[in-house]
């Protein structure tokens, strides 16, 4: 995806017309309903109106496209991975229990279809993790440069200092054509 988007952020729509055009494993079509492509956008919320294509919240929405293909992105520390030895000698199904679980499974297939699709994105986490230094690329909406409102502002600062020393000036010279203002007062007790 960075080589065809050709950098390591993206613009939401632009992830999206290069994602539709994949396929599955299978070979099926990718099909990206309203609530993926809204999730998409408000990862790109989060940085600034762009996706890091390195970054955690990106990998879990590549899992919910692909979810053969791409595994979930558990958040780093929560999930340990282990050997099928860990378990014991009994690690493995047996052919029966195999037989056993597809019956199952088929014959209850409708009701575990309608479950599936009520949990479907129930495992969502909006905690980022990013695999690499994005600062030259993202900023978060709070870290925007106000450049603008800095150029202003200084400007009024100057308008403001100048027209001070305009006044000041001026008071100035209209004291000295009264002949006041020429010496300093003093006071002496």
């Amino acid at each position: 995806i960075e080589n065809a988007i050709g950098g390591p952020v993206a613009k939401p729509d632009a992830v999206v017309g290069l994602v539709r055009n994949m396929t599955s494993f299978n070979d099926d079509n990718v099909k990206l309903d309203a609530a993926l492509k809204a999730q998409l956008h408000r990862i790109a919320e989060t940085h600034g109106g762009k996706v890091p294509l390195h970054g955690r919240l990106f990998a879990q929405w590549l899992h919910y496209v692909f979810p053969r293909e791409c595994p979930f992105p558990h958040k780093a520390g929560t999930a340990i991975s282990m050997s099928p030895n860990e378990y014991g000698e009994s690690y493995m199904a047996s052919e029966n229990e195999v037989e056993s679980h597809a019956a199952s499974r088929n014959s209850s297939f409708t009701a575990i279809h309608e479950i599936e699709s009520e949990q479907w994105m129930s495992q969502w986490s909006e905690d980022e993790e990013l695999q690499a230094d994005y600062s030259l690329q993202l900023q978060a909406p709070w870290e925007r440069s106000h450049g603008s409102t800095l150029l202003v502002g200084s400007m009024i600062l100057l308008l403001c200092a100048a027209a001070g020393i305009f006044t000041v000036a001026g008071k100035g010279a209209a004291k000295s054509q009264h002949g006041a203002g020429l010496l300093p007062k003093a006071h002496f007790v």
